[in-house]
């Protein structure tokens, strides 16, 4: 089979040699295809020069088989043995090839150490070496623009430094930082910061004495509208004034008694402390708690006590899964700030309550507690309820209650709004004062209204009550409108449920409120300022927020603002917030001393 493989290979060598005879004469184009024709007067000579050069392949080719063979010299004698074609006779008997094939073919043939004169070859440059070299000059190019684009920047900036040395002016990053003094550094800090709380003080009595002024002028503009329609009743001169015209009066007298060494003695300065409180309200019409600032309706770090309430803080009312209780406490807790600590919550379905303290009172604060009383369908379901929360900060006791009574414009909803008043107030006190409650059940008398119910607002210092307590006022919603537009706030408050039951006496007694200077606070389109038009329900106070100091003490709470934050509109409602000077006293026993409540701690949530 090797022998064969020889022969066939010999055979196109020997064409391969005729080819590159006929390549050294002239090559013609004829037709279609290219062939090569040996020219007439050169056969001779380049047939000889061919038997040459394959004379010298075939000696070279044995030597190679005799290698392979180990050097016997069989395979030359095979290959000389082996049937091989017959040979052409001369250059002419070789058939034409194509041109392609003839270039292949001299390009791989190699040139013989034999041969004096070797073969010249035709082999055109490579695409690769042309892509190659393209490449090569892009890149070169890329470079040089490159270059060019560096030296612009930093002819570029070299112009900009030299300006910047002609106005006298630092570069930065070039030049190595001033070194400052100490007092360089803290001294400017200083003053902006004194700057800041200066402004922050200004703002804030400014904003104290606009409310105090809108209140004033609600006041008259209420007086004035209750004049016109009925007789104008007898004035009477204040609680508080009338309580600081008796001191007055008792130190005179002390100070006219000619007794020797019974003169009287001046009130020591720190038996009474005055303590500001910040009381909120928020009904949130079933939703969560928004994702946005409420300070301007909690004024965060302003106040010694706050209390806020919420109503309807999620879901369905009362039917609460306490999903977004967490997301609320977190938000009133990153509001107050870390200045303020949690002193008691409490939640009942969608009603919560929380209190808060300034941490340097914290060592004056004891007797923590908190309950709370259902009003809502069978008194099972907590879709109207009320919460309390108290304490004694120094020796005076402080009550909170917060409030979601009952709904509906009808005539008999106002009697049902007045009862659950007075079912959550006389409810807390066994909840709440337990012992105080043995105490009053043995002697049949004490805290007890003209309904002969306890009363727990009745047993603290200074209690205050907030919420969503639905009273309504007594117009059709057009009237209501077209007050509101026409500016005629007062004459529409004539209307209002709950001034009319407070003036009879038929809820709320002994408790007083500030004069209203907002508009009314229900119902809105959520995320909008306008009242709601397709129920037409009437606008109203919804929410509220009312007072009352112990008897005897009635100028210890000071309203100095009562308002609505009208710029947070994610509710049906609207935000209420009121601000108190509360006085306190610090020697004095109160009726909240060991009231033994059955509920203590911090914290505690039913869902219902």
């Amino acid at each position: 089979m090797a022998r064969e493989e020889g022969g066939v290979e010999n055979s196109i060598m020997k064409e391969e040699a005729a080819d590159i005879v006929g390549q050294s004469g002239e090559v013609k184009a004829s037709g279609e295809t290219s062939a090569l024709e040996l020219p007439q007067g050169a056969e001779g000579k380049e047939s000889s020069a061919g038997e040459e050069m394959m004379a010298a392949r075939k000696e070279g080719e044995g030597e190679r088989e005799r290698a392979e063979d180990g050097g016997t010299g069989d395979g030359l004698k095979v290959l000389e043995g082996s049937a091989q074609e017959p040979r052409p006779s001369s250059a002419a008997e070789i058939p034409p090839r194509p041109l392609s094939r003839a270039l292949s073919s001299l390009k791989s043939l190699p040139h013989s150490s034999a041969s004096s004169d070797p073969p010249q070859t035709f082999v055109a440059a490579p695409q690769e070496k042309q892509q190659r070299g393209g490449y090569v000059k892009q890149s070169h190019e890329q470079l040089l623009r490159a270059g060019q684009k560096l030296r612009e920047m930093l002819e570029e900036s070299k112009k900009r430094q030299q300006a910047m040395f002609a106005e006298n002016v630092a570069p930065p990053l070039l030049l190595p930082p001033k070194i400052l003094d100490v007092d360089d550094k803290i001294e400017p800090e200083k003053e902006v910061l004194e700057v800041l709380v200066a402004r922050k003080d200004v703002e804030r009595k400014a904003m104290a004495e606009k409310l105090k002024q809108e209140m004033e002028k609600a006041e008259r503009e209420y007086q004035e509208a209750k004049h016109a329609h009925a007789p104008a009743p007898k004035l009477e001169d204040e609680p508080g004034e009338q309580g600081e015209r008796a001191q007055e009066k008792q130190e005179e007298e002390g100070k006219g008694n000619g007794e020797p060494g019974l003169e009287q003695a001046e009130p020591s300065p720190h038996k009474f402390r005055s303590l500001s409180v910040y009381v909120g309200t928020w009904n949130l019409g079933g939703g969560s708690c928004p994702s946005m600032s409420l300070a301007s309706w909690l004024s965060p770090d302003q106040f010694d006590i706050y209390a806020i309430g919420a109503q309807e803080l999620e879901g369905l009312p009362g039917l609460s899964t306490a999903s977004e209780r967490p997301r609320w406490e977190a938000a009133m807790t990153s509001h107050m700030g870390k200045e303020y600590e949690l002193i008691a919550k409490h939640c009942l379905g969608t009603t919560h309550l929380m209190c808060f303290i300034r941490k340097d009172l914290l060592p004056h604060v004891s007797d923590v507690h908190h309950a709370h009383v259902i009003t809502g369908f069978g008194r099972v379901i907590a879709n109207k309820s009320g919460i309390g929360i108290c304490f004694d900060i120094f020796s005076t006791s402080f009550l909170f209650v917060t409030a979601h009574f009952a709904a509906g414009s009808k005539p008999k909803s106002v009697k049902a709004r007045n009862e659950d008043f007075f079912r959550i107030d006389s409810g807390l006190v066994p909840l709440m004062c337990p012992i105080v409650a043995h105490r009053l059940n043995e002697l049949k008398d004490g805290s007890t209204t003209h309904t002969g119910r306890w009363s727990v607002s009745s047993l603290f210092d200074r209690v205050f009550w907030l919420g969503d307590f639905n009273y309504r006022v007594q117009a059709t919603y057009e009237d209501a409108i077209g007050k509101l537009e026409q500016g005629k706030r007062a004459a529409l408050l004539l209307l209002d449920e709950l001034t009319e039951e407070r003036e009879n006496a038929r809820v709320f007694p002994s408790f007083e409120e500030a004069s209203i200077s907002f508009n009314p606070t229900y119902k809105f389109e959520a995320w909008t300022d306008q009242y709601e038009s397709v129920k037409k329900r009437v606008p109203s106070w919804t929410d509220r927020i009312l007072f009352r100091a112990a008897p005897g003490q009635e100028g210890s709470i000071e309203a100095k603002a009562y308002g609505a934050a009208s710029s947070i509109m994610a509710s049906d409602h609207r935000p209420v917030f009121a601000h108190f000077q509360v006085s306190t006293k610090r020697d004095a026993s109160t009726a909240g001393e060991s009231r033994g409540a059955t509920t203590s701690g911090s914290a505690a949530c039913v869902i219902l």
